[in-house]
């Protein structure tokens, strides 16, 4: 089997699928389905490995959406099935979530979403991401970053939890401070965790 399959294209239109994996028993789970090290030192955040689930190969990425453990499979169109299958019987059976519990995970634990919480037109300096950022290589705004960060944010991105369970936020909605708009929402979901709104917003 060519590994380098991964990467092929059928009549221009790409081939692979993705399946996402997150939680707290992720290592057990995928453990007694492939003969893979999935430990933390031989598979570090943000890295990635070959190995087989079933009769299939997978790329597996380490990655989270949630806060939780993660990671990302991508494998042929024509096995992505096979892949699932192999995954739905097992003991500690997987339990399948859509895009909206993605989001309240995520809203919950503060992460970013690109094109609603930041954007091209923002800096890590304020979405508070400097951490993520790898000086030691080039990437687009690298050089202007230093004097933009040297000036200070020109706002902040926070999160925000409401204490009333029954109040319902749809997004967009003014941040206020001292009866003055500061800001706007940026992302909003029920937390499961915290028992009510959370949100990511944007304040000046």
């Amino acid at each position: 089997m060519q590994e380098a399959g991964l990467e092929s294209e059928s009549e221009g239109l790409p081939v692979k699928s993705t399946l996402a994996i997150m939680g707290q028993r992720l290592q057990d789970f995928l453990a007694g389905l492939t003969g893979a090290n999935l430990s933390n030192s031989a598979f570090p955040l943000a890295t990635w490995q070959d190995l087989h689930v079933g009769h299939s190969l997978a790329r597996a990425q380490r990655i989270t959406f949630v806060g939780e453990l993660g990671r990302v499979l991508n494998t042929h169109s024509d096995c992505v099935r096979q892949v699932f299958e192999t995954m739905l019987p097992t003991p500690q059976a997987l339990r399948l979530r859509g895009s909206m519990a993605v989001d309240s995970c995520r809203t919950e634990r503060g992460f970013r979403h690109w094109g609603h919480d930041i954007g091209p037109f923002g800096s890590p300096a304020e979405s508070d991401l400097v951490f993520a950022c790898n000086f030691e290589i080039d990437f687009v705004g690298k050089r202007a970053f230093p004097e933009r960060r040297a000036n200070g944010a020109q706002s902040r991105q926070l999160s925000s939890y409401l204490n009333d369970p029954d109040a319902l936020v749809l997004g967009r909605e003014p941040i206020l401070r001292e009866g003055e708009i500061v800001g706007r929402l940026t992302s909003v979901a029920f937390g499961w965790s915290v028992g009510g709104a959370a949100g990511l917003g944007v304040v000046a």
